[in-house]
């Protein structure tokens, strides 16, 4: 089983993205030895996990933006030498050849890039002129040296209509996929809130990319990991819930780890249930009130209680909390 840590070593951010989940920047961030901690602490679980079922842990290095932290690259050496697969999650603008040297030295070769429109209008979503071409230029680099790329792609109302030339523009680079997920409305989120889509809205852009996922396969991967496409799969034609097309991770194979220590069931879901620092990631993720709610059909409500495909989807929790203030609630943009 694959098991992703996301661990955002940093709130520190040179860009001011318009839905970015973290409005306030805390400085309080662990420090060099807390992180080398966690990583012990991180291995720990890990064996605790490989006794139940084969597990490979990938540790997601984010913020914030990662590359602003100094001691980055010493991280990434001590979780390699733990025998952990090391994952970047950045916007890109600040790669440059010296960085993509040590990143290929460390034998760090996935790298996430955020990317949600063209342009100029991806410049001011993201809040800093230029980014777009910064972010072009260094994904460019990287495919060259052979690094695999995703491009994450945040979908609203602001750039559905640009969802075709995100992914032909994908192609173009070379990357390895493009990860499409919703707008949450949390953090700077909130203030654009009427950027959420709707239903209909979404199901059928979702309809649309699940068309384009088969016919593009032999070029790029695009990735949906959303409770509500894996409902679209299996709704058509996939009845082996073997053959899953996505699905929310919460409480399954993910869990977050904040700058400042605080254990999140997902970066998006901002309700803390433990911290690094007093609480051992065995201990949260057996005991925790929250994760086993969600890993259970029992005490869903709304329209997912009674929903015929809820063991393929069981909602996104993220947005339920971000709209109802209750992560149990019915999934908000659900159009069943």
């Amino acid at each position: 089983m694959e098991f992703d840590i996301q661990w955002h070593i940093t709130n520190k951010c040179n860009l001011r993205c318009s839905h970015c989940y973290d409005s306030q920047c805390n400085l309080n961030e662990l420090s060099h030895d807390e992180c080398l901690k966690v990583i012990d602490e991180i291995a720990e679980f890990s064996e605790v996990l490989n006794t139940l079922y084969k597990t490979n842990i990938a540790i997601n290095f984010t913020g914030g933006e990662p590359l602003l932290r100094d001691d980055l690259f010493e991280l990434i050496e001590y979780a390699n030498n733990k025998g952990y697969y090391s994952k970047i999650l950045t916007n890109g603008t600040l790669l440059n050849d010296d960085i993509i040297f040590s990143l290929e030295k460390l034998k760090v070769k996935f790298i996430q890039i955020s990317l949600d429109e063209i342009g100029e209008k991806h410049d001011l979503f993201r809040g800093q002129k230029g980014a777009f071409e910064k972010t072009i230029s260094n994904i460019k680099k990287l495919t060259e040296r052979n690094f695999k790329v995703n491009i994450s792609c945040t979908i609203s109302k602001y750039n559905i209509d640009k969802i075709d030339d995100l992914i032909s523009l994908a192609i173009k680079l070379n990357v390895n996929g493009i990860k499409f997920g919703r707008l949450i409305p949390i953090g700077n989120g909130k203030n654009i809130e009427e950027l959420l889509l709707s239903p209909i809205e979404l199901k059928n852009i979702f309809s649309h990319l699940y068309n384009e996922k088969k016919r593009l396969s032999s070029q790029v991967d695009l990735i949906l990991d959303d409770p509500l496409f894996n409902i679209f799969g299996c709704n058509n034609e996939l009845e082996n819930p073997d053959q899953k097309l996505g699905g929310c991770s919460i409480g399954l194979n993910r869990i977050c780890i904040t700058a400042d220590g605080d254990i999140l069931p997902c970066r998006r879901l901002p309700i803390k249930i433990g911290n690094i620092k007093e609480d051992t990631l065995r201990a949260v993720w057996f005991n925790s009130e929250l994760l086993n709610n969600v890993r259970s059909t029992e005490k869903l409500k709304g329209k997912c209680k009674t929903c015929n495909n809820i063991k393929a989807c069981f909602g996104c929790p993220a947005i339920s909390y971000a709209v109802y203030q209750d992560y149990l609630e019915q999934d908000y943009q659900c159009w069943i």
